[in-house]
């Protein structure tokens, strides 16, 4: 966490740093999912979904899905032989549990409940659902790490929740299932991610952090080891195994999470974390609700935002402009899927066509969060940003 320079985007999510890279174990205990019985990790949150979906026997069962989503996750389902019903996802990411209810057929056997941006999904009430029904309830909390709903974590409410590590803190790779009944001594596949993968992420991260603070030396240093190791890697065969994409491959989902992805998450802050995502998200709302249309209107006791949503018209020129300005915003969830094309449903259209993501991660000062602020009024200056 510190001081980005000018010259640089602001990145998306939080960077890896020498200092994290060097830092010792913290003795303070790790919160939920990490301390929750049995957790297991994978390579990608997708490969805990494809392990779950073959670990409860899903194949030819129903799972009810929401219309809005990235596809990685869906894909990952279909991959394992689940059959997809779905139902919607309304203005503002709301899913409306009598939507759900609607759609349960002799044939469904669970729900799946995707957690939008950190905020929590009506998981009490579609609990109760489940549990009045006989359906398990997945909790798909891939942008929700942290997040709680009263005194309870996101992903304690449903029968399996998964988790993406790479997304919200600083590691290389990562994801995380939870069971309610537990894994009674099942153990996800775990080959070892290739050492050559991991380090061409360790070193994109290490060039992020070095560009962002102006510190041309280890940049230089960085790059020369990037370029020696796509050198290495082409000559030897080896391939990288990408993160932050929307595709799943059945190939890769016996990838377990890095040993060092596993070190870093014993050293962090998690509830200095939580603090700063959350004043970052304020300090944004607070300086930006009146000039364009925020998704989520206050930010609930609890909840530990992934990013700062809005939604603008003419997205992709926004983004662009605010790239070119030096703030990386990433438009969210642009591909309509096969099986939803464009059309089957204006509220999931509009929203795949008009959200931003802002940054609002824990690498954030003001200083920076005054940049984004300056560059997103910069950006909307040429045409009118609220969403009707």
């Amino acid at each position: 966490m510190g001081s980005f320079s000018a010259a640089f985007p602001i990145p998306s999510q939080p960077v890896l740093s020498p200092a994290l890279l060097l830092a010792g174990s913290r003795r303070a205990p790790l919160p939920f999912p990490f301390n929750a019985p049995g957790v297991q990790y994978t390579y990608l949150a997708r490969n805990a979904i494809y392990w779950l979906a073959q670990h409860w026997k899903l194949r030819d069962e129903e799972v009810l899905f929401p219309d809005f989503f990235n596809g990685a996750e869906l894909e990952a389902l279909l991959a394992a032989g689940v059959k997809i019903q779905f139902y919607p996802v309304h203005k503002g990411m709301r899913v409306h549990v009598q939507d759900i209810a609607d759609r349960i057929k002799p044939q469904t056997r669970a729900v799946f409940l995707i957690h939008y941006s950190g905020f929590p999904g009506p998981v009490q009430e579609v609990e109760a659902l489940c549990r009045e029904r006989g359906l398990l309830l997945i909790e798909d909390c891939a942008l929700a790490l942290l997040s709680c709903l009263g005194d309870r974590p996101l992903g304690s409410f449903g029968d399996a929740a998964v988790f993406c590590l790479h997304k919200p803190l600083p590691v290389p790779n990562g994801g995380a299932l939870v069971l309610r009944e537990g894994l009674n001594g099942a153990m996800l596949p775990g080959r070892e991610p290739s050492s050559a993968s991991v380090a061409g992420h360790v070193v994109r991260h290490l060039i992020t952090h070095f560009e962002l603070r102006g510190k041309t030396l280890p940049l230089r240093t960085a790059r020369a080891v990037r370029r020696l190791g796509k050198a290495f890697t082409g000559a030897a065969g080896v391939k990288r195994v990408a993160v932050g994409t929307s595709a799943f491959d059945a190939a890769n989902a016996d990838i377990g999470i890095g040993r060092l992805s596993l070190r870093l998450l014993e050293t962090l802050d998690y509830v200095e974390i939580v603090r700063r995502r959350r004043r970052n998200f304020l300090y944004l709302h607070q300086h930006l609700a009146g000039i364009v249309q925020p998704v989520f209107s206050e930010l609930p006791p609890g909840v530990c935002p992934l990013t700062y949503p809005i939604q603008v018209e003419n997205r992709a020129t926004v983004a662009d402009r605010l790239l070119r300005q030096g703030v990386e915003a990433v438009p969210l969830w642009s591909r309509h899927h096969p099986l939803l094309p464009e059309g089957s449903s204006p509220e999931v259209d509009e929203l795949r066509r008009t959200v931003l993501k802002l940054p609002c991660h824990q690498d954030l000062t003001t200083k920076e969060l005054d940049r984004v602020v300056d560059c997103v009024k910069s950006s909307l200056t040429m045409h009118l940003p609220v969403v009707n």
